[in-house]
């Protein structure tokens, strides 16, 4: 939530956990960053309705994805 909270203004810590196995899936998939931050764009625009923020979710696609490669050794 640190890297992507597009909501803002202090909102529940769980608010984007329904989230979590799609974006999760996109990572164990070994899809590219702009596959992830595409989701990313279309959950704050079509899901929470809000502009969307596509540098924002580039680099945490980019982040994502490296955490997973990192985690994989």
């Amino acid at each position: 939530m640190s890297h992507w909270d597009p909501i803002g203004c202090g909102v529940p810590d769980d608010e984007y956990d329904s989230y979590i196995p799609v974006i999760y899936r996109f990572m164990q998939e070994r899809t590219t960053v702009d596959e992830l931050a595409s989701h990313l764009q279309k959950l704050e625009t079509i899901s929470m309705g809000l502009d969307g923020d596509w540098s924002r979710n580039q680099r945490v696609a980019k982040l994502l994805l490296e955490l997973m490669e990192s985690d994989q050794g």
